[in-house]
């Protein structure tokens, strides 16, 4: 109580005396500020038990309404190609501030910087390295959904952090394709978010789309593997000791990775095992790409189904594009690693699977085109379109 008290006495000295704060007290934040110099900010990213540098941050500034703030990375850039994305709402609205509001180091500077002129009126504005998806917009989507006789949800695991982690679950238990999909094994990487969104709701939707998934497959989705992450504001990309997506082994530390093995090891011999882990890739990447797996054979199936992803997002308006040419193979240059512990190589191991793949959803720009929530999502509803596609095309065989 006494600190709820001296944080809310701050922020009304910040409201009447004009004085600007930072604040990080509020799920899904992470910034370590270093100092304030009148308007000018600066603030690093917090890699808290990361194993090296990471670029993600998310920050709420109190008392700049009206005035030309300046917020620098010291001796870094933790700036994406839109810019900050920024709520002028306490995060329940985001926009991007553009690719002209920073500047990125250079003879005369060290640090990255943005600007941004703060609307009069405002009580505060976060600011964010990407547009965030949160438990709370997760809860938002369920509330849409309340009713619907499809969508159903279940406790995965409780976290090391004592929180309750959750899958969400349709479809036909007896039918023998078995679809896998996650998201946020690195907790930092929101954008995936938006679009695994958009694949449960053509999933629980009354398109013949969706009805023939339900019809055609089980489908297993955990949209936040790391939700102590997802909470805390973390980075999660190597994390210490390991990550998430490194904890695919004999002796998984994290619960949440060990209760989906045991749910994937559950299925039957003869069923298929479609499985898709959605990530975001460099901060500064303008692509969005699978990775293909070692497994010849599994490798074929996902440039079939990458093939059919890319005819179905140019034939589809609102959404974000998609090019086959930036794909990953297995044994190139940036994708040789021995590590057999990721989601992606512990399925590509098993006898029953269809597709083990990882997806790369760019945060905030793809191919010429600006991610927003919405293009997110319509780009995920082209993705379950796509699997049902991939689907008929194994019954035809």
């Amino acid at each position: 109580m006494k600190i709820l008290t001296a944080f809310l006495s701050l922020l009304i000295c910040a409201e009447i005396f004009g004085q600007i704060k930072v604040s990080t007290d509020y799920e899904g934040a992470n910034a370590i500020l270093r100092k304030i110099d009148e308007t000018d900010i600066w603030i690093k990213p917090d890699l808290r038990d990361t194993d090296g540098w990471w670029f993600y941050w998310n920050m709420e500034v109190y008392g700049a309404a009206g005035k030309k703030i300046r917020v620098f990375f010291e001796n870094d850039d933790a700036i994406g190609n839109q810019g900050p994305a920024y709520s002028l709402d306490g995060g329940k609205t985001w926009a991007w501030l553009g690719s002209n509001s920073y500047t990125r180091p250079g003879k005369d500077n060290k640090s990255a910087y943005f600007t941004h002129e703060v609307p009069s009126g405002v009580s505060s504005v976060r600011y964010c390295f990407s547009i965030p998806y949160t438990l709370e917009d997760f809860k938002d989507f369920y509330a849409k959904l309340d009713g619907n006789p499809n969508f159903k949800m279940g406790k995965l695991a409780t976290t090391l952090r004592g929180n309750d982690n959750f899958y969400v679950s349709a479809g036909n238990k007896n039918a023998p394709v078995k679809i896998v999909i996650l998201a946020r094994q690195h907790c930092c990487e929101a954008s995936a978010s938006y679009l695994l969104e958009g694949i449960l709701s053509e999933i629980f939707s009354d398109t013949p789309c969706g009805k023939f998934l339900r019809e055609n497959a089980e489908i297993l989705a955990v949209p936040f593997v790391d939700l102590d992450g997802v909470r805390a504001g973390d980075q999660g990309k190597s994390r210490r000791p390991h990550d998430h997506n490194r904890d695919y082994s004999s002796s998984p530390i994290y619960p949440s990775v060990r209760a989906i093995m045991e749910r994937c090891a559950s299925y039957g011999a003869d069923d298929k095992i479609i499985a898709i882990d959605f990530h975001c890739p460099g901060w500064r990447e303008r692509k969005s790409y699978f990775y293909y797996p070692a497994n010849p054979r599994l490798s074929e199936n996902v440039a079939r189904l990458a093939s059919m992803l890319e005819d179905n997002a140019k034939d589809a308006k609102g959404a974000l594009p998609y090019n086959t040419k930036n794909d990953i193979p297995y044994g190139s240059k940036t994708y040789n690693s021995s590590n057999k512990s990721s989601f992606r190589d512990y399925i590509n191991a098993l006898d029953n699977a269809e597709i083990a793949t990882t997806f790369e959803f760019a945060y905030s720009d793809t191919l010429g085109e600006v991610f927003s929530p919405q293009k997110g999502r319509n780009f995920g509803r082209v993705f379950a379109r796509t699997i049902a596609k991939y689907i008929r095309s194994m019954n035809e065989k």
